[in-house]
């Protein structure tokens, strides 16, 4: 009697993993992805994100003027980074201190 409950727990467990068994789904060719892919290819039109060709002239003015913009903001930041030490202001050890001094528990 005592081997009655390992006996039925085996039954139902084995019983239970045969009928779940992993489906694969049924796929004829793997690389279903490129595929379509390549179907894709002769009727899609290009991405919104590409630019064309024939862009207006005013967009492409606006556009190196902007460019321009970002180039000399660039030059501006790299020439006032050139004229700063490397030396920091606060000293290490003085940091250390008083971050210690800050994350002490109070004195009672």
């Amino acid at each position: 009697m005592k081997f009655a409950f390992p006996l039925a727990f085996s039954a139902l467990v084995l019983s239970g993993c045969s009928t779940l068994e992993a489906r694969m789904p049924q796929i004829d060719s793997p690389d279903w992805v490129e595929s379509r892919r390549a179907e894709r290819l002769d009727t899609g039109s290009a991405p919104e994100t590409v630019p064309e060709d024939d862009m207006h002239v005013a967009s492409r003015r606006e556009m190196e003027r902007e460019m321009h913009a970002v180039e000399q903001g660039r030059s501006d930041l790299n020439g006032q980074s050139s004229g700063r030490t490397t030396r920091s202001a606060v000293d290490v050890e003085e940091f250390m201190n008083e971050g210690r001094r800050r994350t002490e528990p109070p004195q009672e």
